[in-house]
Order: C-alpha cells, then sequence, then structure tokens
C-alpha cells in the first residue's frame, strides 16, 4: 500500500524511522516524495518516468535543509522542464562521461582495501556480463530497464545475476559518495532474486573416514595438498587465505597466523592451537628456496597451491561421499560444529571472521586466552568422528601413535590429551538430533545463526 500525506513540516518531523528505507507521498505536488531513512534521515525526492516503465528519481534536498514549500516548487520546475521533452535528470559532468571509465576507477580505489579475490570476482563480472552492454553507455544512459533485462537474461543463475546487479549498484554508490553525483542509483530498482542458502558440511564420521584415507595414503606428492584441505577444516578460513598462507605471517612462538587482508578489506588473526604446531614443522620439509608460501607449487603461476578442488573430490569419492561437497564447505563444516559447541554467534564470527554479524558483536570483548579456547573446542568437536573408528579406537591403549600419519599426529596431539572417549559416538543422525534439539524452542535464533554461518 502506497503512504501517502499532505507534506507539512510537523507531520515530517513526526515521521519515525524504521528497519528499512521507506517513502511517503505528498498528496498536493504529484511526483514528490519522501525517503526515510533507518538513521533518520530524511530526503525529498521527485519520481517521474521517461519513456520508461521503471521510475526515475532526482534527490531535491534533505530535510530540513530543505522546506516543504521548495521542495514543491523543485518537483514542479522538474515535471514542466520534462513535460518540454528536457531531461533535467541528467549531470552533465558525470552523465556524459562512460560507465567504463568509472568502473576502472572504482576498481583502482576498491584495490587498496579488498582482497584480490574479490578483486578478481569483479573484473569477472565486467568482463563477462557487463562489458558488452555497458563498455560503450555513458552514465546517463544506464537506467533501471537497462539493467532489469540484463537480470532476468541471468536468471538460470540467480546468485551469479545478483552479485552482477550489486556491483553495479556499488559503483553507482561509489559515484554518489564520491564524486557528488546527484542521480539516484539504477540497480536500486531491480529487485533481486531470492537465494536458497546452503547448508553441506562433513558429517564427524566423514571427517574420521577422510582423515583416515589421509594417513593410508604413502603418495608423498599428495600431503601438501592434504594439510591444506586439513588447514581448511581446522581454522575455518577462507580458502583463498589457506592456500596463500605464508611462513612471515605465521608466529609459532605466539602461536599467531596473521592474515594481512581478507575478503572484507581487514586483517584477520588466527591463533594457532598448540595442537595444529606438529603439522607446521612437517610443513617446513616441503619449503622451495626463494618461496614463501606455505603450501608452494613450482607449476602455479602464482607460487602456491591454487585450488584443492581436485584432491578434496578424489577423497571424498574414495570413503563413498557423493553429494557435491566445495572446498568453502568445509568453512560452513567448521561454522556449524563451533554452533554445536553452543559458541554465540559473536564468537562464530570472531572465529570465522565475519565483517559482521549482529549490533552485540560491538559489545563483546574477548580475550585471546578465550578465543583459543573456544577454537580448541571447535576443533574437537569437527574431528570427534574419528575416534568412531575401529582401527583408530583400538590405538587408545597404545602410549605413542604413528607419527607419519597424520591421523596418528592428530590422536598424539589432540586426543589423548583431551578427548574422553563418548558411550555414544557421534552419527550423522546425531548430528542432526542434536541441532534440532538445541534450537527447537528458538526458530528465530536457528535461521539467524544459520543464515550467518553459511555467508
Amino acid at each position: 500500500m502506497i503512504n501517502k500525506i499532505s507534506f507539512s513540516t510537523i507531520k515530517i518531523k513526526q515521521l519515525k524511522p524504521k528497519e528499512k528505507r521507506y517513502s511517503i507521498y505528498d498528496t498536493k505536488t504529484p511526483h514528490l516524495i519522501m525517503f526515510v531513512y533507518p538513521k533518520g534521515e530524511k530526503t525529498f525526492c521527485y519520481y517521474g518516468r521517461i519513456n520508461t516503465r521503471y521510475p526515475i528519481y532526482k534527490t531535491i534536498g534533505h530535510f530540513p535543509d530543505i522546506s516543504v514549500e521548495e521542495a514543491r516548487q523543485i518537483a514542479i520546475k522538474i515535471q514542466d522542464e520534462l513535460n518540454q521533452n528536457k531531461n533535467p535528470l541528467k549531470n552533465s559532468k558525470i552523465d556524459n562521461k562512460y560507465f567504463y571509465d568509472y568502473y576502472k576507477e572504482y576498481i583502482n580505489y576498491k584495490e587498496l582495501t579488498l582482497a584480490n579475490s574479490t578483486i578478481k570476482d569483479y573484473q569477472s563480472y565486467w568482463n563477462i556480463h557487463l562489458k558488452p552492454l555497458l563498455e560503450h553507455k555513458k552514465v546517463y544512459q544506464i537506467d533501471a530497464e537497462l539493467l532489469q533485462n540484463l537480470h532476468i537474461k541471468m536468471k538460470n543463475t540467480p546468485y551469479q545475476a545478483n552479485r552482477v546487479i550489486v556491483f553495479v549498484k556499488s559503483i553507482f554508490n561509489y559515484l554518489i559518495k564520491k564524486k557528488g553525483y546527484t542521480g539516484l542509483n539504477p540497480a536500486n530498482a531491480v529487485e533481486l532474486y531470492n537465494e536458497k542458502a546452503k547448508n553441506i558440511i562433513l558429517y564427524p564420521e566423514e571427517i574420521g573416514r577422510m582423515l583416515q584415507t589421509m594417513s593410508n595414503n604413502k603418495n608423498t606428492n599428495s600431503f601438501l595438498w592434504h594439510m591444506a584441505i586439513l588447514f581448511l577444516l581446522l581454522f575455518g578460513a577462507r580458502s583463498s587465505n589457506v592456500l596463500e598462507m605464508k611462513w612471515s605471517e605465521i608466529d609459532l612462538n605466539k602461536l599467531l597466523w596473521i592474515v594481512p587482508k581478507t575478503k572484507n578489506g581487514e586483517p584477520k588473526k588466527y591463533l594457532i592451537p598448540e595442537a595444529i604446531v606438529p603439522f607446521f614443522h612437517d610443513l617446513k620439509k616441503y619449503k622451495i628456496d626463494g618461496n614463501d608460501y606455505v603450501f608452494p607449487s613450482k607449476k602455479s603461476k602464482s607460487g602456491h597451491i591454487s585450488s584443492v578442488k581436485k584432491h578434496l573430490n578424489k577423497l571424498l569419492k574414495k570413503i563413498g561421499i557423493e553429494r557435491h561437497i566445495r572446498p568453502h564447505d568445509l568453512r560452513h563444516t567448521y561454522g556449524t560444529m563451533s554452533a554445536l559447541s553452543n559458541h554465540s554467534p559473536s564468537i562464530i564470527q570472531m572465529e570465522l571472521g565475519h565483517k559482521t554479524l549482529n549490533a552485540s558483536i560491538r559489545y563483546v570483548n574477548l580475550s585471546s586466552e578465550m578465543i583459543t579456547s573456544y577454537r580448541n573446542e571447535t576443533i574437537e568437536k569437527i574431528l570427534s568422528g574419528i575416534i568412531s573408528m575401529p582401527q583408530l579406537v583400538n590405538h587408545l591403549n597404545q602410549p605413542q601413535y604413528d607419527e607419519d600419519t597424520i591421523a596418528g599426529q592428530i590422536l598424539n596431539n589432540i586426543f589423548r590429551p583431551k578427548i574422553v572417549i563418548p558411550d555414544k559416538f557421534i552419527t550423522r543422525d546425531k548430528l542432526n538430533e542434536m541441532y534440532q534439539e538445541k534450537f527447537k524452542n528458538d526458530k528465530d535464533q536457528k535461521n539467524k545463526l544459520l543464515k550467518n554461518i553459511q555467508k
């Protein structure tokens, strides 16, 4: 339902902000509307159409800097010019430049703060989807209808379609905030597709089988890839950060791994549990002179292993897992296990390095010792499935396990000093049962937590 009132200073002051931006139409002046933003800002805008079924807006000014009467006069003037086939919405300095120029400028601006992987995604959006359509168009020629048609054309890949539109939206927001562009963002008029959240994880007994398969592998050439997979699982970090890990970022004395720049453009500090330290010592045997990467590669142009997808698929196939699991799903596995360890959303945010989770995170002040403890709990939960393997349970009475195998190292450094063998091993059905039981009385918290784990 369209909200309409007769604009007046008193009535506008009485408008309260909501969780999302909303609009109010003036009953006295056609095409004059007001946007009320969540932080309380109130902006007069002109609303109209120029030979298109999609809306066109022009910002008039902010209330109370501009009075109601001034806003009405400007809206009437804009409509008069439109009736004379003039376009008062054009901003000559910006509108007449090619959109491609601002795309390059935006990329250069963001390269200073965003991770290389994100920049590559942006460049891919442009080269594959946007360049054929927008390279030779000026800013004023890009409207909601053009973007809507592109979005519809990509309907078979809704996630990708949404990312492309959001990228265009970001460039226009850059023009508005940094360049003084007075037009509104045409991407705002495109309704994004609903995206089904994926919750694909490895279950504890599957992790156990995967680790046992790693330990039985006599091919030393696979060691680096297997360790990269294990680190993805134990750190819960993004694939790009793990594969680009450098020895200069690792301090085994302080048990710290400092990622200089993550996907959100900020550094991230990971506390290394003592149980993982032996793995780093083994990885030092694979160092290449002049190469600082923890997972080096002589074949890759980047100098490090570029992907573990092939080796992960081989491992999963060997243990009989048929569903499609990506390297990023190991991060989902970490987040889910953290939730099952009764960690709050704010703790999960710190463990996974999410930029935002909810407003309460700003009030959380945790020490390094506390985060280390939480990470140890999550790792124990992740690896609990390995002790359900009969071959490994038989070894629990022995004082030491085979240090030449990954599974043996895990048992020595994690399970023996810390894990008490449960009477009943955690199975996939049991895990689902625990998850449902934990949140059975709090559906909102369950959905909220799931949504943020799956980012």
